[in-house]
C-alpha cells in the first residue's frame, strides 16, 4: 500500500455512508418521522467530522485509531437509535 491509502479508503467509505444516509433521509416523511431524521442527520455530521479528521492528517500514522473507533461507535449507536 502506498502512503495515504488507509486514509483514502476510510474517507471513501464514510462518503458513501453520508450519501446513503442523505438519500434515505430524503425519502422519510419530515412530519411524522422527525426523530429519525434528526438522528440520521447527527450520524451524518459525525461521519462528516470523521472525514475532516482523516483529511487533515498528513500521513496514515497520524490517523488515530482510537478516535476513528470512537466515531464509528457513535455512528453505530445513532443508527441503532434510528432503527428503534
Amino acid at each position: 500500500m502506498t502512503e495515504g491509502d488507509r486514509r483514502r479508503n476510510v474517507m471513501f467509505v464514510l462518503l458513501v455512508f453520508i450519501v446513503v444516509l442523505a438519500a434515505l433521509s430524503w425519502y422519510l416523511n419530515p412530519v411524522s418521522q422527525q426523530d429519525t431524521i434528526g438522528i440520521l442527520l447527527s450520524a451524518e455530521l459525525v461521519a462528516f467530522s470523521m472525514v475532516l479528521y482523516a483529511y487533515t492528517r498528513h500521513t496514515d500514522n497520524e490517523l488515530s485509531e482510537l478516535w476513528m473507533l470512537v466515531g464509528a461507535s457513535t455512528i453505530a449507536v445513532l443508527l441503532g437509535l434510528a432503527l428503534l
